[in-house]
């Protein structure tokens, strides 16, 4: 090869590299702000401006990372002259996600899977950053006008107690805030997760809860916390591998997502009955059985998802439980693609002997049982892992964040072929 032929071929290369580092810029940039306006839409603020400006804002960003995502494919395809694996998978999932729009009238699986698979050529890290600072900013900015009264704070009862909203749509969702801002803290640090910054999550916890009283919020917030310090010991990691070794606890912790969405079938089956202990367990919490057995009546087998009304005579008709709330927003199609996807992560973190991710999956599958953000990326950004098992398999390349998570917390190079 020529001198001449040398140099034109690195050029190309470099040039290469930064058109996908300009993209990725581009990916990051609009999901960010994508982010901003999604956790906005679920303050108070769509109670003193019209929401429709947000809607049309956030929808105007998915449209612009739509376009850029589609114009780099075909770049891609044109260079290559050939349909690439992932682009194949990423059409048949963009097609489930219109089926269910044209049955549930619903974008946000559609808006998920295409934001999967640009976020999947940027490194899971810069992805996870933007979230953690997205929520952060968006969060002290709702309790910062929610403080100065520019938004109203809105207040509910319990018993005697005041519950304050602190400008979001619900006090659960206030106390949920830390939870969520956490948990991206958490899984960026891992065993390096700074112990002054969990007490400073603990003391915030409890000062928002004194507002809140979201009292399942604040013990899931304790949970994750309690689990950050417990993989700072080697203990707990020994003890990790030894059950995950054990073949029945393997399959169980693998098959977990869909144990849990039998169980909720299986709780309101219970409640339909008259079971006494199904009874008790919709009084605590808060007839989240009740909503799901009243939503099995009315909207029965759904194979693309239903146009599901959360709000019926003026009162909450929705469902919680994200295992439900996948089924009748997305229908059955979709649910078990999207469980399949997290039974492999967590077969993958389990193979790769990955506490921590291992551990922040867990915490979101449970508190998913009684909460609908298992999907939901605003505000669980690892749902967007997903993608590490959708797509990256033609040629299997990882970037250096998700290789640290297949690996076992592991540092290596920036990018490796033909992982195993």
């Amino acid at each position: 090869m020529s001198l001449g032929n040398l140099e034109k071929r690195n050029f190309k290369k470099v040039l290469t590299t930064l058109n996908s580092k300009t993209v990725n810029i581009l990916y990051l940039s609009i999901f960010s702000i994508y982010i901003f306006c999604e956790i906005l839409l679920s303050s108070e603020l769509v109670l003193i401006m019209n929401s429709s400006i947000l809607s049309v804002a956030k929808y105007c960003l998915f449209i612009i990372f739509f376009m850029i995502l589609i114009f780099n494919e075909l770049k891609i395809y044109f260079r290559n002259n050939i349909l690439s694996y992932n682009q194949l998978i990423f059409g048949i999932l963009f097609l489930l996600g219109l089926l269910v729009f044209a049955s549930s009238k619903n974008l946000h699986i559609m808006v998920l899977f295409t934001f999967m698979f640009g976020l999947s050529k940027c490194p899971f890290e810069s992805v996870l950053k933007t979230s953690l600072i997205a929520m952060s900013f968006t969060t002290m900015l709702v309790f910062l006008m929610a403080a100065i009264g520019v938004l109203p704070n809105l207040t509910y009862y319990r018993g005697d107690s005041i519950r304050y909203s602190l400008g979001f749509g619900a006090s659960t969702l206030s106390q949920a805030m830390i939870f969520f801002i956490f948990m991206a803290y958490f899984g960026l640090k891992g065993r390096k997760t700074s112990i002054f910054l969990i007490l400073l999550f603990a003391i915030i916890s409890i000062i928002v809860y004194k507002l809140t009283y979201a009292r399942a919020s604040l013990l899931l917030t304790f949970f994750a916390i309690l689990i950050a310090l417990l993989c700072k010991l080697k203990i707990f990691d020994t003890f990790f591998k030894k059950i995950t070794n054990v073949r029945i606890f393997k399959r169980l912790f693998v098959l977990f997502p869909f144990i849990l969405l039998g169980g909720s079938i299986f709780l309101t089956y219970l409640l339909d009955i008259g079971n006494s202990f199904a009874i008790y367990l919709n009084g605590l919490l808060s007839t989240r059985l009740r909503l799901q057995l009243d939503a099995f009546n009315t909207y029965g087998l759904t194979i693309f998802g239903e146009n599901f009304i959360t709000i019926v005579n003026g009162k909450y008709a929705g469902v919680d439980c994200s295992y439900l709330f996948l089924y009748f927003n997305y229908g059955v199609v979709a649910t078990f693609i999207l469980l399949l996807g997290y039974s492999s992560l967590i077969s993958t973190t389990i193979k790769r002997k990955n506490l921590v991710v291992f551990c922040i999956l867990f915490i979101y599958f449970i508190h998913s049982f009684t909460e609908p953000y298992l999907i939901d990326f605003k505000y669980n950004p690892y749902s967007l892992l997903l993608g590490t098992f959708y797509f990256n398999f033609d040629k299997k390349i990882f970037n250096s964040f998700e290789l640290y998570v297949l690996l076992g917390g592991k540092k290596i190079g920036k990018r490796i072929t033909n992982v195993n």
